[in-house]
């Protein structure tokens, strides 16, 4: 499959692969393998998410066992500019990614409980409680979050 657009709801009980798969609304897969990976709402991956760039913002619940990449974003939508999303983020509550590890080149995180974090350039927003972090070349975390250890290897 060459690209999947989803505006609404996606379940698959098996692995999906795609060179780019854009979400508004919902994903629940088993793995996910992609160039290209972005969200704008709510995700269950039970095994694994490994793209080449995964953009998410948060609007519901996101979970996924393992997340790999070269460039990783994840954003609260309460960071986000508009109009639209500002009157959301008024009947919403706080959602969070929740993972055991996340591992890429470039890694951004909001609003993640993760167990490990692993990169070369990371930086830790605010709202993350992440159990140890392992960097390469920089680490930059956000007085609004929490991280265990952070290791330099």
């Amino acid at each position: 499959m060459e690209r999947l657009k989803v505006s609404g709801a996606f379940t698959c009980s098996q692995s999906v692969r795609s060179e780019d798969i854009h979400i508004r609304g919902s994903i629940k897969a088993d793995k996910i393998e992609t160039e290209e990976f972005r969200l704008e709402g709510s995700m269950n991956i039970r095994k694994e998410l490994n793209a080449n760039v995964a953009d998410i913002i948060l609007y519901g619940p996101c979970r996924a066992n393992e997340i790999g990449g070269e460039t990783i974003s994840v954003y609260s939508h309460h960071s986000q500019p508009g109009l639209i999303r500002a009157l959301l983020s008024l009947f919403q509550g706080q959602h969070m990614l929740t993972s055991d590890l996340i591992e890429g080149t470039n890694v951004y995180l909001e609003n993640t409980r993760a167990k490990i974090v692993r990169g070369g350039q990371v930086k830790i927003g605010p709202g993350c409680q992440i159990e140890r972090v392992e960097y390469m070349d920089s680490l930059d975390v956000s007085p609004e979050a929490r991280v265990g250890d952070a290791v330099q290897i």
